[in-house]
């Protein structure tokens, strides 16, 4: 066995900064840091005072670093990959190897190295660090006690909310009940349908008007009284009882037959309020707006039935509002109905209306129905409608009187 040949030390250049001899590299590295003008910068920055590296060296002199504070090591003399003094022999022996080992040392200058350890927890369910101090143990256990009081705080008013709301559950099942007896009970329904729309079956309303108006029904409305009074309600339950047991009304819903009955209520009531001697004017002006609008609906149907193709462009979006009103009057001795045009009606359209009302002149079925249109009277004051079509209004209305809303 060939013995090992001795390595060749490097270089070493004393360095101004430090007094020491460092490496080629560590020497260039000081140089470029503390040499300025041909002077050594002795004096250095108080963060380097604070953090003074900590150096080590083998003793065969063969390596020399450096290690920050921090623990890394900033620089090192030789790669391990290209040092010559790392190689081993090619055979080994345990008394070779042990003598050739590396045996670092820290300097007398440098603080006593000391492996760190991992923090050693108390077993506990706290888990407090065994080397924590008397107050952050304190500190922390005042922590965990004030979170156990907010999380106490938020389960008691969270069972108070609970609580409440299980009187509110409560409270509707008690009120839903309530309103299932009403409706099983007859007399509940009553109070259950009370504002209900009007029931349309004319056959149902006209069944209510006969038997209330007949000989056998001595229960009569108080139409001075509401509808929710105890007689008015007393009535509705009779005619309710009485309906029912008509076997033509056995499928009928009570909540209909208490529409209707309420309808037909509402009717006497008008007629008793229209009876008082403050309202019989505006009573008289009812009746003959709902008189003159029936009749200007049945003259727009009528000319709706003569008109000719060509004309239907311009008839395109007529209402009942642009009819004239026929009214009741004599002249010469004659009875018959007095012309009143609308004053906001186009020319053009009141040409038009006027042909076609002479094609309903020579028709003999419409003359037989209708009385005789008299003569032309001043026009009407009634007002325009407040909306109409935008496109049909610029043909049948004049412009001053133009509708303010146009759809």
């Amino acid at each position: 066995m060939e013995p090992s040949k001795p390595t060749k030390k490097k270089t070493r250049r004393f360095c101004g900064h430090c007094d020491n001899e460092l490496s080629q590299s560590q020497y260039f590295h000081h140089k470029k840091l503390y040499f300025s003008n041909g002077v050594w910068n002795r004096n250095r920055k108080s963060s380097d005072a604070q953090n003074k590296p900590w150096r080590f060296t083998d003793l065969t002199n063969d390596m020399v670093g450096e290690v920050e504070s921090d623990g890394k090591i900033e620089k090192l003399t030789e790669e391990f990959e290209e040092s010559e003094e790392m190689q081993l022999p090619t055979t080994v022996d345990d008394s070779t190897t042990y003598d050739q080992s590396f045996h670092l040392f820290l300097d007398s200058n440098s603080p006593p190295y000391a492996e760190p350890q991992p923090p050693c927890f108390v077993e506990g369910t706290l888990g407090i660090p065994a080397n924590s101090k008397p107050a952050d143990c304190k500190t922390l256990l005042s922590f965990i006690s004030g979170l156990s009081c907010l999380v106490t705080q938020l389960s008691e008013n969270l069972y108070h909310r609970l609580g409440s709301m299980d009187e509110k559950f409560l409270s509707l099942e008690q009120r839903l009940s309530v309103l299932a007896e009403k409706w099983e009970s007859g007399s509940g329904i009553v109070g259950t349908h009370q504002k209900r729309r009007r029931c349309k079956n004319t056959k149902l309303a006209e069944a209510v008007r006969r038997f209330y108006n007949s000989d056998t029904n001595t229960s009569h409305y108080q139409p001075d009284q509401g509808l929710n009074s105890s007689h008015n309600l007393a009535v509705t339950s009779v005619l309710l009882q009485t309906l029912k047991a008509n076997p033509d009304f056995q499928c009928v819903e009570s909540c209909d037959i208490i529409s209707a009955c309420k309808t037909y209520f509402e009717t006497l009531r008008r007629n008793y309020r229209y009876q008082q001697p403050d309202r019989e004017a505006k009573a008289v002006s009812i009746k003959n707006l709902a008189r003159s609008r029936q009749r200007r609906k049945r003259l727009l149907a009528a000319r709706q039935s003569v008109i000719k193709d060509e004309e239907r462009e311009l008839w395109r979006g007529v209402t009942v509002d642009l009819m004239s009103d026929e009214e009741d009057g004599v002249s010469e001795g004659i009875f018959g109905w007095i012309v009143r045009r609308p004053s906001f009606r186009s020319q053009q359209l009141s040409d038009l209306c006027g042909v076609l009302q002479s094609r309903l002149g020579v028709c003999s079925k419409y003359a037989a129905r209708h009385l005789r249109r008299l003569r032309y009277g001043a026009e009407s004051d009634r007002l325009p409608p407040t909306s109409y079509s935008a496109e049909a209004a610029r043909r049948h209305f004049v412009p001053e009187f133009m509708p303010q809303i146009l759809i």
